[in-house]
């Protein structure tokens, strides 16, 4: 009886071949997914800033939308808002990798203190994604006035991840639009988006 089977030499040459189509293929997926986080996290930021324009219309209270300051209490366990809201503050540079504030400018004073109302927390950004706000008189907040107007902050947010940038812009109406992903310089002056 005579039994029929690969040889060795048949079994090397499929492996080299699927090897080389997975070396092909691998980066190609892992670019998709970073586009994917890049245009999630555009969208998140789209919702973020439509809505505190719609809720300054509503309260005809200004709403601010600020770089977070980074917890320094590196605290994981689960805290109650009450305990999240006290020791939130706006970053006072333009750092908007540690997340950012939403909240209802009660007494105008473009910090987040005891008489503004807390209207989201937003998660800081994944590691090797970057954001930046750029504007009119290099402010490093978005603010919404009690009329839907921004104070006059004609600007951009800029969203790195993987060499691959997306922008909002805001421009002093409150409209937004984001222009698709671009990539990043290359040749001799390359950029990365820790350079943002």
């Amino acid at each position: 009886m005579l039994c029929r089977g690969f040889t060795l030499l048949e079994i090397l040459i499929c492996v080299s071949v699927l090897s080389a189509l997975a070396y092909f293929a691998l980066p190609n997926l892992f670019s998709l997914k970073h586009a994917e986080d890049l245009d999630l996290l555009v969208q998140r930021y789209v919702r973020v800033l439509r809505t505190a324009q719609h809720v300054s219309l509503s309260l005809r209270a200004p709403v601010m939308v600020c770089p977070r300051e980074a917890d320094k209490t590196h605290q994981t366990p689960v805290r109650s808002p009450e305990e999240i809201a006290r020791g939130l503050k706006c970053a006072t540079a333009n750092r908007w990798h540690s997340g950012a504030l939403v909240f209802v400018d009660v007494n105008n004073n473009l910090s987040f203190d005891r008489p503004d109302a807390l209207l989201e927390v937003i998660a800081p950004l994944a590691r090797g994604q970057a954001l930046t706000w750029r504007s009119f008189g290099s402010r490093p907040y978005v603010r919404f006035l009690a009329n839907g107007l921004t104070a006059w902050q004609n600007g951009r947010l800029t969203f790195c991840s993987a060499g691959a940038t997306m922008v909002i812009v805001v421009n002093h109406s409150g409209r937004l639009y984001a222009e698709s992903a671009k990539p990043l310089r290359l040749g001799k002056n390359k950029l990365s988006c820790t350079d943002l």
